[in-house]
C-alpha cells in the first residue's frame, strides 16, 4: 500500500504517527495477511507493532464502501472518538492509532488484539455447566466495562457477547463502538449531557424495547443510551 499517508488529529506522542504499510518491514505497524473478521464494508486483520513486537488488530474501511453507504465514514469518526475517550480504560480494547490512506481513501484504525476469543464461544455447553467462580469473574467484567464507558460519557449501543473478547491474560475487552455515541459534557453541573438517540442502534436480537420501537414509532420520544 503505497503512498503518504496521515495520521488522525487523535493520534497522540504515545502511539506516533509512523506510517502503515502492509509490506514494509521496519514501520511502526506491519499488517499481515491474516484475517480475524470481516463484514460486508470492512476487514479486520492481524498486524505487529514493531515497536515492541506486539500483537495488534487493524480494522480497514474502504473508500467505496464509504461512499456507498453514507452512514459509514460517521461509524468510523464514532468508533474512533470514542476509543480515544475510553484509553486507559481496563475493559476497552486499547486505540494505538488511526490512518487515512490519502491515496486509496482507507481508513484503517490499529487496536490492541484480544487473542483469546469472544465471550459468545464460553457459553457452557448442555451438561457442562460453567462453573459460579468463572462466572462471577467474567459478570464483575462485564460490568466494570460498562461502568469505565459511561463515565466516561460513552454508551456503547451494541453490547452483546459477539461483542466482548478476552486477551492474553484473560482479561474481558467490550470491543466495536461504530455504533457508539458519545455525550457532551456538561459544564455547569459536570457529567454529561442528557440527550435521547431517535436512530435505532444495535443488533436484532440483542435491542432493547425502548430501541425497536422507533422502527414502528416515529413519535417515540427517543431513548437514551447509557441506560
Amino acid at each position: 500500500m503505497a503512498g503518504p499517508w496521515w495520521g488522525s488529529h487523535i493520534d497522540d506522542n504515545k502511539y506516533g504517527t509512523a506510517p502503515l504499510d502492509y509490506t514494509r518491514a521496519g514501520d511502526t505497524f506491519v499488517v499481515l495477511p491474516d484475517i480475524l473478521g470481516s463484514g460486508s464494508f470492512s476487514v479486520v486483520r492481524r498486524g505487529v507493532d514493531n515497536r515492541d513486537n506486539s500483537p495488534v488488530a487493524v480494522k480497514e474501511v474502504l473508500k467505496p464502501s464509504l461512499a456507498h453507504k453514507s452512514d459509514l465514514g460517521a461509524s468510523v469518526a464514532r468508533e474512533v472518538q470514542a476509543l480515544a475517550r475510553l484509553r486507559g480504560c481496563a475493559h476497552t480494547i486499547g486505540l494505538r492509532a488511526h490512518y487515512v490512506d490519502s491515496t486509496t481513501g482507507s481508513h484503517h484504525v490499529v487496536m490492541d488484539y484480544a487473542a483469546a476469543g469472544e465471550l459468545f464461544a464460553r457459553l457452557p455447553k448442555p451438561g457442562s455447566p460453567l462453573p459460579e467462580a468463572s462466572a462471577l469473574t467474567i459478570i464483575r467484567q462485564i460490568v466494570q466495562g460498562v461502568a469505565e464507558m459511561h463515565t466516561r460519557g460513552v454508551a456503547h449501543c451494541d453490547l452483546k457477547l459477539e461483542n466482548a473478547c478476552f486477551d492474553d491474560f484473560n482479561m474481558l475487552k467490550w470491543i466495536d463502538f461504530g455504533l457508539a455515541h458519545c455525550y457532551e459534557r456538561n459544564a455547569w453541573r459536570g457529567g454529561w449531557h442528557s440527550e435521547l438517540l431517535m436512530q435505532p442502534r444495535g443488533s436484532p436480537s440483542y435491542m432493547p424495547p425502548e430501541v425497536c420501537q422507533l422502527f414502528n414509532d416515529r413519535s417515540s420520544p427517543g431513548f437514551d443510551g447509557i441506560k
